[in-house]
């Protein structure tokens, strides 16, 4: 992962580290600790080791959209991460454009 993210820096790329197929809360905790102290974006969001989303990625679908949406924790997850990736984009976005406009 560092090289990934040291790629992102040097091209002075917007990134976000998405936790994902957690399976813990405690592992999530020091997971997200570890990158923070290294100055990695963490998204707040994440996503949990459950079989919906195992089926959901077999499927090529979310869980919200699979078993008829029944995994309400799963839909939430996603519905939560893609909130947040959506406003980090946008506001990446919005730097862009600022910085381009600047030179």
């Amino acid at each position: 992962m560092q090289d990934v993210i040291s790629f992102a820096r040097d091209a002075k790329s917007a990134h976000l580290v998405v936790l994902n197929d957690v399976p813990s809360a405690k592992f999530a905790e020091t997971s997200r600790s570890l990158l923070t102290a290294q100055r990695v974006p963490v998204a707040k969001a994440q996503v949990s080791h459950r079989p919906s989303h195992i089926a959901a990625l077999a499927a090529g679908k979310t869980a919200s959209e699979i078993n008829g949406g029944r995994d309400k924790l799963a839909a939430s997850e996603i519905e939560a991460l893609w909130l947040e990736v959506k406003v980090a984009a946008t506001k990446a976005a919005k730097a862009r454009r600022k910085e381009e406009a600047g030179s």
